[in-house]
């Protein structure tokens, strides 16, 4: 598509690098100040939740698209829809929401510039094919007596 490609991430894996040859890694500023789209594929934990902070975002260019498949405390809300209502931020893609289900009085989902879909952004054929074998996995794990590798509380 013509698109120039850049990335972070904190342990890149080689095998992951080798998959886009032409993709360059730099640090998460200098990605959030070039990129004109964002889209955010980070796990929750103590270092990611908040990391795109009101400073953060006010790094991306006026004309940027954030989209965030991930979940919703990786991204200051507040500060997000307030760059949106003054033109700071051209648009948003949103998967995840602060509250879900979603309320449908939240002004993200009825702001013009954001596209909004329920936390379904996962489900693809290649994921219902892994789940359902994960699952035999472990079933068979578990009648050969080991330990089980995903177990719900």
């Amino acid at each position: 598509m013509g698109m120039k490609i850049i990335y972070t991430d904190p342990n890149p894996r080689q095998e992951n690098l080798n998959r886009v040859p032409s993709a360059k890694g730099v640090k998460l500023d200098q990605l959030l100040r070039k990129a004109d789209i964002i889209s955010l594929h980070v796990h929750l934990n103590l270092s990611t939740k908040g990391m795109i902070s009101k400073s953060r975002l006010s790094l991306l260019k006026k004309q940027s698209i954030l989209i965030n498949v991930s979940r919703a405390e990786l991204v200051d809300t507040k500060s997000l829809l307030k760059m949106l209502n003054s033109g700071d931020l051209f648009g948003v893609g949103l998967d995840v929401f602060n509250e879900e289900p979603t309320k449908p009085g939240d002004p993200l989902l009825n702001h013009p510039n954001v596209v909004c879909s329920p936390h379904m952004a996962a489900v693809t054929f290649d994921s219902h094919k892994n789940v359902i074998k994960n699952c035999f996995d472990n079933l068979d794990r578990a009648r050969q007596g080991y330990k089980v590798l995903w177990k719900v509380a």
